[in-house]
């Protein structure tokens, strides 16, 4: 590719991730382990397949996020209402992590906006 087009999609990348209004997805950004848990959460979601939080941990590596940094982090998601977790129906000991309706509705609206779908 182009130097002129690399600059310009970078610039473009840059102003979209910066200048939306967002929150909860604004929050998960603050932070890449946060991030990556997003990411992955939304993947299961859509993809219509159960995540443990487990999964999600193991998916996640060490070198971006400590694992009690990423509990942390999806307690605190709990708190502020942004998922939720729920029994496994398969195996009593595992959760399953949910993003609520509202994290749910930013995502598709901030995704059309990064992806102009």
């Amino acid at each position: 590719m182009e130097r002129k087009l690399l600059a310009k999609l970078s610039k473009n990348i840059f102003n979209q991730l910066k200048d939306h209004d967002y929150t909860i997805i604004k929050y998960f950004q603050n932070d890449l382990g946060r991030y990556l848990l997003l990411l992955k959460i939304m993947e299961s979601y859509f993809s219509e397949y159960s995540l443990s939080q487990e999964r999600i941990l193991e998916s996640i590596p060490s070198s971006i996020s400590s694992r009690s940094s990423l509990l942390n982090a999806i307690n605190n998601l709990i708190s502020k209402r942004y998922i939720k977790k729920e029994p496994d129906p398969d195996n009593k000991r595992a959760k399953l992590i949910i993003p609520e309706d509202n994290l749910v509705n930013q995502y598709k609206a901030w995704v059309k906006v990064i992806h102009k779908e």
